[in-house]
C-alpha cells in the first residue's frame, strides 16, 4: 500500500491558509486553500525593489491551473505567471496583478 500524506493541514485556514478561487484552463471556477506571501523581492539585479507575490497550494488542488489563469486570494485579484511543483505534493504559484 502506498503512503499518502494529508497535505491539507498546511493550507488550513485556521492555521496558515487563506481561501482562494481560481479559473482553470477549462474555464471552471475552483476553490482552494493557499498560503499567500507577498514578500520583498529585488528586481533588475538589485537596481529596483518590489514584491513577489506567491501562493503555495496542494498540487492536487491546482492541477488544472495554467499560466495566465485568474485567481482571487483573500479578496485580491491576481494572474498566475508560473507554477512550480516541488515534488512533495505542493505547488508554488507565482502571481502578478492583472
Amino acid at each position: 500500500m502506498a503512503f499518502e500524506e494529508d497535505l491539507s493541514v498546511f493550507t488550513d485556514t485556521s492555521v496558515f491558509g487563506v481561501p482562494a478561487q481560481a479559473v482553470t484552463r477549462h474555464s471552471e471556477v475552483v476553490t482552494l486553500q493557499v498560503i499567500f506571501d507577498n514578500g520583498y523581492a529585488a528586481q533588475l539585479g538589485g537596481l529596483a525593489d518590489g514584491t513577489q507575490p506567491t501562493a503555495l497550494a496542494r498540487s492536487a488542488d491546482c492541477a488544472d491551473l495554467v499560466q495566465g489563469c485568474a485567481i482571487t486570494v483573500a479578496g485580491a485579484d491576481w494572474l498566475v505567471t508560473d507554477l512550480q511543483p516541488d515534488g512533495t505534493g505542493m505547488t508554488l504559484l507565482t502571481l502578478r496583478k492583472p
